[in-house]
């Protein structure tokens, strides 16, 4: 937050409001919270795949779909109900909106990770995950095709979160 302050004017000045407040909140340090989440995440089911008696283990495994349905509200709840959620420029004691979707999802991932639901743990959400690299790479351009063709479709001067959510 104390680099996007400094940056910003600067940005700004040269870009442009929406780009410059785009760049920062795609930026690697105000998006490293949400890989560091990732990376709980992949040592926390590591974990629990090694340790079947332990406590968080017995409890995914047991309670899963429960936990699937938290989560989901979590989410529903982070997106829709007017919380007190910081923006990624502003230096206050207040979570982003982003980084509590990112918790959201990161319970959602645990309680799949021992699903037994066939619902996403399928042939096919596997062979999306298997192409999801190269889709990544591709997605730039397929964004700039569709945007090109239909650009009244999108809310192209939204930034931070309602980027990422809609308007």
């Amino acid at each position: 937050a104390a680099l996007d302050q400094i940056l910003m004017p600067v940005l700004s000045a040269r870009f442009g409001d929406t780009a410059a407040d785009n760049f920062l909140y795609f930026w690697f340090f105000n998006q490293a919270p949400v890989f560091v989440l990732g990376a709980m995440a992949f040592f926390t089911i590591r974990a629990v795949e090694r340790r079947p008696d332990w406590r968080l283990t017995r409890l995914l495994r047991r309670h899963g779909g429960a936990v699937v349905i938290f989560s989901l509200c979590l989410l529903l709840l982070v997106a829709m109900a007017p919380l007190p959620f910081s923006h990624q420029l502003m230096l206050k004691p207040a979570v982003p909106q982003f980084l509590a979707a990112s918790c959201g999802f990161l319970v959602f991932i645990l309680a799949m990770s021992q699903s037994r639901s066939a619902l996403l743990v399928n042939p096919l959400i596997a062979g999306v995950g298997k192409v999801s690299f190269s889709a990544y790479l591709l997605h730039f351009a397929v964004i700039e095709l569709v945007l090109n063709a239909h650009a009244d479709f999108f809310h192209l001067g939204a930034t931070g979160w309602p980027a990422n959510s809609g308007p």
